[in-house]
């Protein structure tokens, strides 16, 4: 499964005498995005390379678990911390907002039906009966 690309970011992950891993980091890694003193779970992906390495600075893609509670808060240039539960084994910027408004959305289910009513004067209106509308929505 493609891992959102909520955000991009450069993540310098710190060495294990700086209080960080000791062994690599691989896509699909999800430690907490740590920020405004909470922590948020977050997959990330490195495009570059197959792994990282305590002591390695690298480009990634992370997707949150809950997009919708990072919007409006989170900004190009911002700053943050990667953490495995309360210990920092990384310090982060974000580069560029990518895909985070879409992943906040929710979706659409296929063959949802939704109740409609016409919109057009009042008595036309009381007398009409409301639409079915089944909505479908197709793969990318």
């Amino acid at each position: 499964m493609r891992i959102p690309h909520d955000i991009e970011a450069t993540i310098y992950f710190l060495r294990a005498d700086e209080g960080g891993r000791v062994g690599p980091a691989f896509s699909d890694y999800r430690p907490q995005f740590y920020y405004d003193g909470h922590d948020w779970d977050a997959r990330h992906e490195y495009p570059d390379v197959a792994q990282v390495h305590p002591g390695d600075t690298v480009r990634a893609f992370l997707g949150f678990m809950s997009p919708d509670r990072h919007l409006g808060k989170i900004y190009p240039g911002m700053e943050f911390e990667i953490r495995e539960g309360a210990r920092t084994v990384g310090r982060g910027r974000i580069l560029k907002i990518l895909e985070l408004e879409e992943s906040a959305r929710p979706p659409v289910q296929p063959n949802q039906t939704h109740n409609m009513s016409i919109d057009t004067d009042p008595q036309q209106q009381a007398a009409a009966s409301p639409l079915m509308l089944v909505v479908r929505s197709s793969s990318r």
